[in-house]
């Protein structure tokens, strides 16, 4: 016992570690990355608004809006009749475009009028003049630039950062960086530094109120965006993204203040942003959690095409936050993200520029790694200390207390603190943990289970000892009276056919019928009480729980007449007998445990119960058919068609008792055999009614029809008994 525990304890010890690695950064777990980022996306989702913030709109270039003005890009001299109109037909407060203007707009219509100034029509003085008139509304980029310029508008970039000739590569003007670091030789930082960029030409850049980066190379392992940097580095000037240029500008422009990390001089981190009164935390790579609302459309979409057309509802608009991007197919930016595999990339930017608004931007600082680690070691010192002296419901009460502890605490502090605390990795050690313990638990405590297995192994198969041996405590031999359906399966003529047969010969013949019948009714849940020569008494709903008792009582003998048409073309064709049985079942309340004396014990049901089962089977004789249940057994399986026989008084009982045989399983009849089962009901009624004539008519069709019905046969000759009874003349006749 002593060794058991070192070891269970050495395992425990070596499983920390392994934590405090993955922890560390030495030894990363994938595993735990994987549940860490679930859990993340679990607690975003529970704690969502899912509602539609009507402060931020998305001006969509969409599939209608390019279906009636025409493909991308659109002539900018269009984009301005966009801008004009939102400005002062719509009053918006502040319009941003999640589009790069990378390139001229190329104008072909005014190139060919400069090339005839320059020929042909240079001595023109009236083309001349028409041309200086026209050349400004023909200069698409100017005008679309002069729309901008004295407005609250932003622009788009983007960075690129690996060092390769490509990213290298310089398009386009940027705009001026907010903030010129001067680090140390030598030194180094956290932020992600880029190499090229992707901007907007000079004209428009410099007409816009300011510009932000649009790209986000902070994808996680699994290719879910959980986070976006706020800041880039591009030769030691810091550049603001997107959602923070928007967010600024939506504020009226405050100075954006750093707040840098205590660090060493050799390395510069900035752990969170203040703009205004709004506090942005920031982790690794300058980054923040992307707050999303909800699902895509959590703001409001306005097509284009309507604004051009002007039938967007003022209100929408009046005082609104625009960004143009596009939900067009082919254009579209998609992403995959905690709350949608598919989401479209302007409204990230959406929901960052109002988390930024809201002061909603969860924080993950870098101290939480130490949190972490600690954390371990306490739940690890703590389950090795405890559990292994603990009994199981003390170490299931302590983990389950550890566990809403450490959940809880996790949840406490993203509500009410916005801190994001790893959860994956101390939940997992719990779980693992106790695990272990319950696991060596699980031998040590094995014995107990054997012990239930050799005493019920004698009576159940052997699945239903497993499951039984998952609960040891909720099964004993013990007597108690309870519901069983009890079952008596019996032979016909067996001493005529044994007195026939050897006994080697009839040892094998009985082995080769009772093995399959056996099985059938271990296959529905059984419990086989006695051999008793050729019979069998089986029983249901003891030792284990079966509501459904009754019906599988009945499906067994229904199935054994099926399996035992094959014994009988065997035993044909091995000479053999073929065998007849009858089935008795009754259902009721019978004394169930082991019982016996103190030289021999058997678990069995006992009771008047148990007696009707019996008195059942030997009726099925007098009845001719196969099956013979009683009343109570018919209304507890109920998913059977029944054939009423009788009703009859057995022996050690006053009451009659009306008796069935099961036909098939409800809605199985053939459109033929529901008629022959109505008509016979009939035939009954007129029976017990005392119309002998009108029971005697059809009890003889039905018997005309079907010759192989012995009951017909029976209820024609108590008819005909009855007939004659009443024709006998009387003494006063005579």
């Amino acid at each position: 016992m002593v060794i058991q525990r070192s070891f269970r304890t050495l395992i425990g010890v070596m499983l920390v570690v392994l934590f405090l690695l993955h922890v560390a950064g030495i030894l990363p777990i994938k595993l735990l990355h994987t549940l860490e980022n679930a859990s993340y996306d679990a607690r975003l989702h529970l704690t969502m608004p899912n509602s539609i913030d009507p402060r931020i709109v998305i001006l969509d270039i969409d599939e209608a809006s390019l279906s009636e003005i025409g493909q991308w890009p659109w002539n900018r001299a269009l984009l301005a009749q966009l801008v004009e109109r939102l400005n002062s037909d719509y009053d918006i407060k502040l319009l941003a475009f999640d589009i790069v203007f990378a390139e001229s707009n190329t104008n072909e219509g005014l190139e060919v009028l400069q090339q005839l100034a320059r020929g042909e029509l240079q001595n023109n003085e009236e083309f001349l003049t028409a041309i200086t008139r026209l050349q400004p509304e023909l200069m698409h980029d100017k005008i679309f630039a002069d729309s901008l310029r004295g407005r609250n508008s932003v622009l788009g970039y983007y960075f690129k950062q690996s060092e390769t000739l490509d990213n290298r590569l310089v398009i386009g003007k940027l705009p001026a960086p907010f903030y010129q670091l001067q680090l140390p030789v030598n030194s180094h930082t956290s932020l992600i530094e880029a190499s090229g960029y992707g901007a907007n030409i000079d004209i428009i850049q410099n007409s816009a109120a300011s510009a932000g980066f649009i790209d986000n190379p902070l994808i996680d392992e699994d290719g879910v965006l959980r986070r976006a940097p706020m800041l880039q580095l591009h030769r030691n000037g810091l550049y603001e993204s997107f959602s923070l240029a928007i967010a600024r500008s939506a504020l009226g422009s405050p100075e954006i203040e750093l707040v840098i990390a205590d660090n060493d001089n050799n390395y510069f981190e900035i752990e969170a942003i203040i703009l205004a009164d709004k506090l942005i935390p920031l982790g690794e790579y300058a980054s923040a959690l992307i707050p999303y609302r909800g699902n895509q459309y959590s703001f409001p979409y306005v097509s284009a095409r309507d604004v051009l057309n002007r039938s967007v509802n003022p209100d929408i608009l009046k005082n609104a936050i625009v960004i143009v991007g596009t939900t067009a197919p082919g254009l579209m930016d998609l992403r995959a993200t905690p709350v949608q595999k598919a989401y479209a990339g302007v409204e990230i930017h959406a929901n960052l520029v109002a988390g930024i608004l809201d002061n909603r931007i969860m924080q993950s600082p870098a101290y939480v790694r130490g949190y972490e680690f600690i954390l371990l070691l306490i739940i690890g010192a703590l389950m090795l200390a405890l559990l292994r002296t603990s009994t199981p419901w003390w170490s299931i009460l302590f983990t389950i207390s550890l566990l809403l502890l450490v959940a809880g605490s996790c949840i406490y502090m993203w509500l009410q603190q916005k801190l994001v605390l790893p959860v994956a990795a101390p939940i997992t050690l719990i779980l693992i943990l106790f695990f272990i313990h319950s696991a060596f638990g699980f031998i040590l405590e094995s014995r107990n289970k054997r012990k239930l297995a050799k005493l019920f192994g004698l009576y159940i198969p052997p699945e239903l000892v497993d499951e039984m041996s998952n609960q040891p405590g909720s099964y004993t031999l013990q007597a108690k009276s309870r519901e069983i359906t009890v079952l008596f399966m019996d032979v016909r003529g067996f001493t005529r056919i044994a007195e026939r047969l050897d006994p080697e010969l009839l040892s094998q013949l009985m082995n080769e019928f009772l093995t399959p019948m056996t099985q059938i009714i271990h296959k529905h849940r059984g419990t086989i009480d006695k051999y008793m020569g050729d019979s069998i008494m089986a029983f249901w709903g003891a030792p284990l729980d079966d509501s459904d008792h009754a019906e599988h009582a009945v499906h067994t003998a229904l199935e054994m007449l099926d399996v035992l048409k094959d014994i009988q073309r065997r035993f044909v064709q091995k000479g053999w007998p073929p065998l007849e049985i009858g089935i008795g079942i009754n259902t009721g309340t019978m004394s169930v445990g082991n019982m016996g004396s103190k030289f021999r014990t058997a678990y069995t049901v006992m009771g008047d119960a148990v007696n009707l089962g019996k008195r059942l089977e030997e009726l099925t004789k007098t009845y001719a058919v196969p099956i013979i249940l009683s009343q109570t057994t018919r209304e507890a399986a109920s998913n059977y068609t029944y054939m009423e026989l009788d009703r009859v008084k057995v022996k050690g009982r006053d009451e009659l008792i009306t008796i069935f045989t099961p036909l098939d399983l409800l809605n199985s009849l053939s459109a033929s055999r529901f008629a022959e089962l109505e008509r016979h009901k009939q035939a009954l009624n007129l029976f017990r009614m005392g119309d002998w004539n009108a029971a005697r008519i059809t009890f003889s069709a039905l018997h005309a029809e079907h010759p192989e019905t012995l009951l017909y046969s029976l209820y024609l000759d108590r008819i005909d008994a009855q007939i004659k009874k009443r024709q006998r003349p009387t003494a006063l006749q005579q």
